[in-house]
C-alpha cells in the first residue's frame, strides 16, 4: 500500500502552485503535510485573499523560483503550462487529465524522454492513492485470473469543469484504475450503450464496454446524477472484490451473488489520498525513482478517453 507522506531528506522542496482552485488547494494541503515549502501561487482568476500563500500574478516567476511545480490549471491549459515547466527543467505534476487529446499528450512524453528524463514528472490519477482501492490490489489475487472489471462513477450536477466531458472529468479515472489492474496498453472494442449531452454540447453521461489487455471491461459514468457514487467490481475465476471508494470499503465473494450476504468484509485503513500522492511525488523526487503514476500512464488514460469517444461517433 502506498503510504508514504514523509520527505526522505530534510531540505523541503520549493513549490510553485498553478491554479489554485479545488484541487489546487489539496495540491497545497497535501505538499504542506508531507513537509514542501509552498513558495508560489498563480492563478489569473482569484483575487488572492482566499490564499495564505504568496502570490504572483507572473507565470514565469514560479519556473524561476520553485523546484517543483503543480499544474492544477483548467484541463485545457495543462499541455501548456506543462511544456514551459519542462522547457525550466523543473520537476512536474499535472493534474488529470495530462491533457484534452492524445496528440498533445504525445507529444509531452516525446519532449520528457528528449530531455533525458532529468526531471521528474507525474500525474495527478488521485484515485490510485484511494486506501480501498489499495486494499484491493493487496488482495487482487483472490479473485484468480481477472475476467471482468466494472465500474460505476456517478456525481450531481456540477458547474465545476466547464472545458472538459464526462470522459475527461470521471471516467478517466476508471480507466487508469483498471489498467492499474490488469496492464495493457490499449483499450479495443468498445461498444456504446448509452450516451448523454447536455445543453452546452458537453458529453455528461456515457455507458460503454470494451476489452483491456484481454479483460472484458465496463464503465458507467454521470455528472447529472442524485446522488455521488464510485464503485468497482473485479471479477475473476475464483471470486470477486467489490470496491466502494468512497465508503472506503472492500468486499470478497466467491460470486457476485454472494456480496450482500455471505461477502468478507477486508480491513481497510483510514487515510488521506491527497497526502498519500503527494508524499508519495516527493519522495520519488527526491530519491529520483519513478512516480506512481507518470506520463506513458497519464498518456494511456487520454488515449482510452479518445477511443470512447470515438466508438460515440460511430
Amino acid at each position: 500500500m502506498t503510504k508514504n507522506t514523509d520527505t526522505p531528506h530534510n531540505t523541503p522542496e520549493k513549490v510553485g502552485i498553478i491554479g489554485f482552485g479545488k484541487m489546487g488547494k489539496l495540491h497545497a494541503k497535501g505538499y504542506t503535510a508531507v513537509g514542501a515549502d509552498i513558495v508560489w501561487v498563480y492563478d489569473p482568476h482569484m483575487d488572492g485573499t482566499d490564499c495564505p500563500y504568496p502570490v504572483t500574478d507572473d507565470v514565469n516567476v514560479i519556473f524561476r523560483d520553485c523546484s517543483v511545480v503543480s499544474i492544477c490549471s483548467p484541463s485545457s491549459t495543462h499541455i501548456e503550462f506543462a511544456k514551459m515547466s519542462f522547457r525550466a527543467g523543473r520537476h512536474t505534476f499535472v493534474e488529470k487529465p495530462l491533457g484534452l487529446s492524445a496528440e498533445e499528450c504525445a507529444d509531452l512524453v516525446e519532449m520528457h524522454t528528449q530531455s533525458n528524463r532529468r526531471f521528474r514528472a507525474g500525474v495527478g490519477h488521485i484515485e490510485r492513492f484511494n486506501s480501498a482501492f489499495q486494499v484491493a490490489l493487496e488482495n487482487i489475487h483472490r479473485v484468480g485470473k481477472i475476467t471482468n472489471i466494472y465500474a460505476v462513477r456517478t456525481n450531481p450536477s456540477s458547474s465545476r469543469i466547464s472545458d472538459a466531458d464526462v470522459i475527461s472529468d470521471l471516467t478517466i479515472h476508471d480507466l487508469d484504475l483498471m489498467r492499474a489492474i490488469c496492464g495493457g496498453d490499449a483499450l479495443q472494442s468498445v461498444q456504446v450503450k448509452e450516451s448523454v449531452a447536455s445543453d452546452n454540447g458537453l458529453l455528461d453521461s456515457i455507458d460503454f464496454t470494451g476489452v483491456l489487455n484481454g479483460v472484458s471491461v465496463g464503465v458507467r459514468t454521470s455528472r447529472i446524477s442524485q446522488k455521488s457514487q464510485r464503485h468497482l467490481y473485479i471479477t475473476g475465476t475464483r471470486g470477486v472484490l467489490a470496491v466502494d471508494l468512497i465508503g472506503r470499503s472492500v468486499v470478497w465473494a466467491e460470486t457476485m451473488e454472494d456480496l450482500a450476504e455471505d461477502g468478507e468484509s477486508l480491513p481497510v485503513q483510514p487515510s488521506d489520498h491527497i497526502i498519500s500522492q503527494m508524499g508519495a511525488w516527493i519522495t520519488a523526487i527526491q530519491t529520483a525513482s519513478t512516480p506512481v503514476v507518470g506520463l506513458t500512464d497519464g498518456l494511456f488514460a487520454v488515449q482510452a478517453c479518445d477511443v470512447v469517444r470515438q466508438a460515440i461517433k460511430k
